[in-house]
């Protein structure tokens, strides 16, 4: 990607694959692959930024407001997850070491089998969401979604509100 290793990156249309970095933005209306890429930092996105991050470990969080797709499949963000007026999001098999904040999306929500030391927070999203084998530490709390959640297989402390049977 022309970017040194352990330095921070703005990942504009661009693949990175095992090296460590830093600190990874994508820029708003940009597209950014992650194949099994470090980072000692976090993995930020821009409004309309999409991501797929597939085997990424990531010292720090995944945050993005407005973000436009996001996929990201095994590995681990030892932060959290917070994903706020975007579009769809899958998440699928990851480690989280933080809580994981769903706000305000407007596309489909796929969680399934992700390990949390935290929250599972999902709230005001428009576009549905799924949640399958999921174990969380804290609590999954799910407030003013519609459609309310769907699922099954989820452990947590409590499950509260929407997502009291899942």
């Amino acid at each position: 990607a022309g970017a040194a290793a352990g330095s921070n990156v703005v990942c504009n249309n661009q693949s990175l694959g095992t090296l460590t970095y830093a600190n990874v933005s994508v820029p708003s209306g940009a597209r950014c692959e992650l194949f099994g890429t470090q980072l000692t930092g976090n993995l930020a996105l821009a409004p309309g930024a999409s991501v797929v991050a597939r085997d990424v470990t990531a010292a720090g969080s995944l945050q993005g407001d407005g973000p436009g797709t996001v996929t990201v499949s095994g590995g681990r963000f030892d932060g959290s997850v917070q994903l706020e007026r975007g579009q769809a999001a899958t998440l699928s098999g990851t480690r989280i070491g933080g809580s994981v904040q769903l706000k305000v999306n407007a596309g489909l929500l796929w969680l399934q089998n992700l390990l949390v030391t935290g929250d599972l927070q999902l709230f005001d999203n428009r576009g549905g969401a799924v949640l399958n084998g999921n174990a969380l530490n804290g609590n999954l709390q799910c407030k003013g979604n519609q459609p309310a959640p769907t699922g099954s297989g989820n452990t947590a402390a409590s499950s509260e509100d929407q997502c009291r049977g899942l």
